[in-house]
């Protein structure tokens, strides 16, 4: 079992894994001791020798996993069950030591678990490290190194480890659901980023980026899945070049400039699910600019007879082509959806102080407009949902306008949870404010009321009953709200 890891550790210090495998052994041996101090001792031992340093702690707990999975078949048959006792022993004194390294090494110390933890064969301390200081936000040039030098050269582990959760860490928010694959979010705000970001060993992060989101891992065998595979890496090479693209034209794509130019290519490089993710996050970036609101095609100053104020830009009908990448991308890509989501809900509920009110209604009717798209799209009830959590920070117009649009777009029948989402949204503005959508809304509720009528629910399903009476005295109240 040791020889593995001495091999794969190499060319970690022999006499630092010689004395942490006698330190295992004497704890393993503890575990028949009658004393509490001695079992006490011989635990406290490997403990302090596998905490003193990251890569102690990370070839303790891969000598434990492996120490726990290792079985032996006897020759004689008669010896079956004895010898399946002292695995057992074994495996209970493994998992006796592991849970005091983890205990001592504390909230660190559980990316080293994990990996540890991971099926295959045994995961090389470099990339433990590597990965888990990258997933703390830590891109350093030798950690990006060390993780292109192993994925990069003959024999590379499963990119698996990489793309599970461990690798990926709580700090994820927007990322975690926006690829088939979880990239990690330090890499891609280090590429993508709209601000300065460290562009050293910028090839290699792109390369790594690429690679953990297209190489394709084929089992040799059933037997063998989770350490022999083959590795198609024909989509890495495009893959990359769409990224190194991206990556050159951003710092042209200021707020003041249009993306017109550019937009067919990166309409293009859309179809390579990292790129749409580095996009996205860029795109976040580029919204949030106060100067986009200003000098983007969004808002152009005009002279034109309709306008509000005279002299005041307004909203042109021009297409917006972020929009139209944005519509891309959402289409294409069903869980980047809740990240486009994210993206126009932030600019519905943001303030913009640099235009005048009537302006800042008509931008955030704009991102209304976005956002009913993913409607269209099925992504209703995420929709739904976040405008009713995010009411008291809209103004009533906004709210009334969605509705009004929902209404346009939507037809008959309505689950039952669309229709409670929508009466509750309702239910929070002013009747004086529906102003000219208030027959709009009437008639939204009025086929909601209709579709609930329409409906039969079975005697025996009371709780179901109960819920579509509170719904239905919901839904006569507000229409008897906004008939006074």
């Amino acid at each position: 079992m040791t020889g593995e890891i001495l091999d794969y550790y190499a060319p970690q210090p022999q006499t630092f894994l010689d004395e942490l495998v006698r330190r295992m052994a004497a704890s393993a041996a503890s575990a028949n001791e009658t004393t509490a101090s001695s079992k006490g001792k011989a635990l406290q031992d490997v403990v302090a020798l596998g905490c003193e340093s990251e890569t102690a702690l990370v070839l303790a707990l891969a000598l434990l996993k492996r120490a726990s999975d290792t079985t032996t078949v006897p020759d004689n048959s008669q010896d079956i069950q004895q010898q399946h006792l002292q695995d057992s022993r074994a495996a209970r004194a493994a998992a006796r030591v592991t849970f005091a390294l983890e205990a001592a090494a504390g909230q660190k110390g559980k990316p080293f678990a994990a990996a540890a933890a991971f099926p295959g064969r045994a995961l090389s301390a470099d990339l433990v490290l590597a990965a888990a200081k990258i997933c703390d936000k830590d891109v350093q040039a030798s950690n990006v190194f060390k993780l292109h030098q192993i994925y990069s050269g003959p024999n590379p582990p499963t990119v698996e480890y990489i793309r599970k959760s461990q690798f990926v860490g709580k700090s994820i928010r927007r990322i975690s659901f926006m690829l088939t694959f979880a990239i990690p979010e330090a890499l891609i705000k280090n590429v993508f980023g709209a601000e300065e970001t460290d562009s050293s060993m910028m090839d290699e992060k792109i390369w790594l980026l690429a690679y953990v989101s297209c190489v394709i891992e084929t089992p040799v065998s059933a037997a063998e899945a989770a350490s022999a595979f083959t590795v198609d890496k024909s989509l890495l090479d495009p893959t990359t070049k769409a990224l190194k693209y991206l990556r050159s034209v951003f710092p042209k794509l200021t707020p003041d400039i249009d993306l017109r130019n550019e937009f067919a290519n990166l309409l293009d490089c859309v179809r390579f699910p990292v790129v749409a993710a580095g996009l996205l996050f860029w795109i976040s970036s580029y919204l949030s600019n106060p100067v986009f609101y200003e000098s983007n095609s969004m808002i152009a100053p005009t002279t034109a007879p309709s306008a509000t104020i005279v002299g005041a830009p307004i909203v042109t009908a021009d297409p917006i082509l972020i929009f139209e990448l944005l519509d891309e991308i959402a289409f294409i890509y069903p869980l980047q959806r809740a990240y486009v989501m994210e993206i126009l809900g932030e600019c519905i509920v943001r303030g913009y102080d640099r235009l005048s009110p009537l302006i800042a209604l008509e931008v955030r009717k704009k991102f209304v407009e976005k956002i009913l798209v993913l409607l269209k799209l099925g992504f209703a009830i995420p929709v739904l949902l976040f405008m009713n959590e995010n009411a008291s920070r809209m103004d009533d117009s906004v709210i009334v306008y969605f509705l009004k649009r929902f209404y346009d777009i939507s037809m008959p029948p309505y689950e039952s949870e669309i229709m409670k989402l929508v009466v509750s949204l309702i239910a929070g503005v002013h009747a004086e404010n529906m102003s000219l959508s208030r027959e709009a809304i009437m008639k939204l509720l009025a086929d909601f009321l209709s579709g609930m009528e329409g409906v039969a629910v079975g005697d025996d399903d009371e709780e179901q009953q109960r819920e579509d009476h509170v719904l239905k005295r919901k839904v006569i109240s507000e229409i008897e709200r906004l008939t006074l």
